[in-house]
């Protein structure tokens, strides 16, 4: 969920400023329950529907699946819809990346004649598209123009929501970011159909929703986020180490807005915000716009979840990028006429979509320490 819906919402060449910001202190995720025990705060599908009523200015939902497959395949689903005043819409994008493979992409904008949401559950349909599911399991069914899947994500744990769920940005609550993951780590099965050939998958998933209700000259920048699993080998259990990092426009603070997790199996191990978080190895390419990092840095100390003893659990180590396999600027998909306009009122989003893995430690209560080498992708979005 990191601004997926603002290229869209700026080709539409909506111009509209926010108002004032306030030095008051902003409201992140409250309520520590969530953190301290997770498996406690299990949101319903109704509530992460994110049905926010827009108050006028610009607002993104999204709903977003992403897995990495035995085969070695990497899949990420995006649907999402984004309003801005009178104007808005739905878009889908699907993203397929394998190592020194050619990339997929597909991106199109879903007419609101076309698709149909269920408004007390996750249900939603277009065409001969259908998302749906509740409690952690949840069915994607696509047939696309050189792509279809049926892949069924079963939870292994229940779904969470950091805190409340609301990170205010501003005292007005006018202006905030929500987040919840209906699965944090699931267990991917089904079918996937790419370049003409189906073929049966099994592999490791996740699923978060978000929305984002910010003025659109004022979007957080950067936000970086990976997702790395673990398949089950020789007995253990799979696993995922996931990062979320926003940090807010300069007129909200700026703020940080960190959440990592880590799942083992069907257990909790880690949910925190506070996390030590180093970007390096920064990459400058001529042929991209600006440098992006490829190396990931995070570091938790925090107390031990799913034991009944608790304690303290470490988890310290860094994505690396191997390759970027995804790179968008929106202003290459501006019509030229209209690029000097855009440059004047806007900045552009960038994102950088890296495959990778995750090479760390976890040690736990008793004084065992685990080696982490996870597979996955990473995220790197900034405006510019």
């Amino acid at each position: 969920m990191t601004g997926r819906a603002l290229t869209a919402a700026i080709l539409c060449l909506a111009l509209r400023a926010g108002g004032e910001a306030s030095a008051q202190e902003p409201r992140i995720f409250e309520g520590p329950g969530a953190w301290k025990h997770p498996e406690s705060r299990k949101p319903t599908e109704q509530e992460l529907l994110f049905n926010d009523r827009n108050a006028g200015g610009f607002q993104s939902r999204s709903f977003y699946f992403t897995a990495y497959l035995d085969d070695e395949v990497h899949v990420e689903i995006s649907l999402f819809r984004w309003s801005y005043g009178l104007l808005g819409g739905w878009g889908l994008q699907v993203v397929t990346a394998e190592s020194g493979g050619t990339p997929f992409v597909f991106e199109e904008r879903i007419s609101d004649r076309e698709i149909t949401t269920a408004q007390d559950r996750f249900h939603i349909r277009f065409g001969d598209n259908l998302l749906q599911g509740r409690g952690g399991d949840y069915d994607v069914s696509l047939r696309l123009r050189e792509f279809g899947c049926d892949l069924r994500f079963k939870g292994q744990v229940p779904p969470w929501m950091p805190g409340d769920g609301y990170a205010y940005l501003d005292p007005q609550r006018n202006v905030y970011i929500r987040y919840g993951v209906p699965a944090p780590l699931a267990r991917v099965e089904g079918f996937l159909t790419l370049a003409g050939r189906t073929r049966a998958v099994r592999g490791w998933g996740y699923a978060d929703r978000g929305l984002i209700a910010a003025p659109i000259s004022r979007m957080s920048s950067p936000t970086y986020a990976f997702r790395a699993f673990g398949a089950a080998r020789g007995g253990e259990p799979g696993c995922i180490v996931s990062l979320l990092r926003y940090e807010s426009h300069p007129a909200y603070g700026p703020v940080v807005i960190p959440v990592l997790l880590y799942v083992e199996g069907k257990r909790w191990v880690i949910a925190s915000r506070e996390v030590s978080f180093t970007a390096g190895d920064w990459v400058e390419d001529p042929e991209l716009s600006v440098p992006y990092p490829r190396r990931l840095a995070v570091r938790v100390v925090g107390t031990a979840l799913g034991t009944p003893e608790g304690g303290t659990v470490r988890l310290e180590g860094a994505f690396v990028g191997a390759s970027v396999y995804h790179y968008s600027d929106v202003f290459e998909k501006i019509p030229g006429v209209f690029r000097a306009l855009v440059d004047v009122f806007f900045d552009r989003p960038i994102i950088f979509r890296l495959l990778g893995s995750f090479h760390g430690t976890v040690s736990f209560p008793d004084g065992t320490e685990r080696a982490l080498y996870l597979r996955g992708h990473g995220e790197y979005t900034v405006i510019d």
